[in-house]
């Protein structure tokens, strides 16, 4: 079965702009293209074919460069993004899909795979952010059936919609799909991760 990752990018003159009290604009740029690549190497280990979707010339050459798929997007909003690459990847024949956002620095093949398995039981399944507030990844057994909802408290929204119309969703949360590196706090936990002891 054809299975695709949606990855929504944003222009890199614009990421992580939370992060600027510690990074400079150069090292945020070069920060998020670093997890672009690790987010990316693990949705090809898991069996997916990555698609970047972004309004950023540089993104579509990286995506070339690296042979990933790429839809050109406005920039709108990440809702539109999302619901542009939904429907271009259906038309073209992917059956199932996952969006997963490109600032998971912890992310594995192994949760990917996970959260497959998980799908086998369920029209799709989210993972929520550390605090339940977004949403990281949403894997989609009916893609034609999501209708994206990202923005505050989006775990929620996107959770009320899939079960208020009938549709069978899990969660699956793992420290590779809820942490998403967006502040100070997040680098700081991370940088906690790296260096403890592994028992």
């Amino acid at each position: 079965m054809r299975r695709a990752a949606i990855i929504p990018v944003k222009r890199l003159s614009d990421v992580k702009s939370r992060l600027g009290t510690r990074l400079e604009k150069s090292e945020r740029v070069g920060l998020s293209v670093s997890m672009l690549s690790h987010v990316v190497q693990a949705c090809m280990e898991a069996g997916f074919h990555p698609v970047c979707v972004s309004p950023d010339p540089e993104v579509e050459k990286i995506a070339r460069t690296q042979r990933w798929g790429y839809i050109k997007d406005r920039g709108k909003s990440l809702n539109t993004a999302v619901e542009k690459a939904l429907k271009s990847l259906s038309a073209q024949g992917y059956k199932e899909l996952v969006v997963v956002h490109p600032d998971l620095p912890l992310l594995t093949q192994k949760d990917l795979k996970q959260i497959s398995t998980l799908a086998r039981f369920s029209d799709a399944v989210i993972c929520p952010n550390l605090d339940a507030s977004g949403t990281n990844i949403v894997y989609l057994r009916r893609p034609r059936a999501f209708h994206p909802r990202y923005g505050r408290n989006s775990y929620v929204r996107h959770l009320k919609g899939f079960t208020s119309r009938g549709f069978a969703v899990k969660t699956y949360i793992s420290l590779g799909t809820a942490l998403d590196l967006d502040t100070p706090r997040d680098l700081r936990l991370l940088s906690l991760l790296r260096t403890s002891p592994q028992g």
